[in-house]
């Protein structure tokens, strides 16, 4: 599934690609099937204490393998922009705009980085960002993973498709 809010905010087709890959990713380790028997193990654990202070930690809990996942997930994007000889840097510039709307770009080291990076269900934006940066090879020839016209095309499509729903009873803008 390629939603049109990724096409329509996206910057480039390389940068869609190791958004894609990463949601792969996920697939392929099976992620959404682990978190479900993990969350349904912590419930059962954790069953005993009173509902604030164990969904509390439940969550709390949870969000060390959600973080986890989502670096597998990013390793398999890595790999996947490797194998098609297509650059890194995009994906980059896409989590640099994350972190500049999530705080993480200005965060500096210390406590406030580290609660934040420790309480957050994903790693900060800003160190997937220099993941994706530290990745780029230098002087490695890298092709784009869309023609301009094939960019121009998908994001006509996506735009002009009017059977297009999200699902949810609602249309997402």
């Amino acid at each position: 599934i390629l939603f049109n809010g990724l096409v329509s905010q996206a910057k480039s087709p390389d940068e869609v690609a190791g958004v894609l890959a990463h949601e792969i990713g996920h697939v392929r380790e099976k992620h959404v099937m682990q978190g479900m028997l993990r969350q349904m193990g912590l419930a059962v654990v954790l069953g005993g204490f009173d509902g604030n202070g164990g969904s509390t930690l439940n969550g709390l809990l949870s969000t060390t393998y959600t973080r986890e996942s989502e670096r597998e997930a990013d390793d398999h994007s890595l790999k996947a922009l490797k194998s098609a000889s297509v650059s890194p840097i995009a994906t980059a510039d896409f989590f640099r705009r994350l972190s500049a709307m999530d705080g993480s770009a200005q965060m500096r080291e210390g406590k406030e980085r580290a609660m934040a990076s420790y309480t957050s269900s994903h790693p900060l934006s800003d160190e997937r960002r220099k993941l994706f940066e530290n990745s780029v090879i230098k002087g490695k020839a890298y092709r784009p993973i869309l023609s301009s016209d094939e960019w121009t095309e998908l994001k006509t499509m996506c735009a002009q498709d009017r059977k297009v729903k999200s699902g949810w009873g609602f249309d997402f803008e």
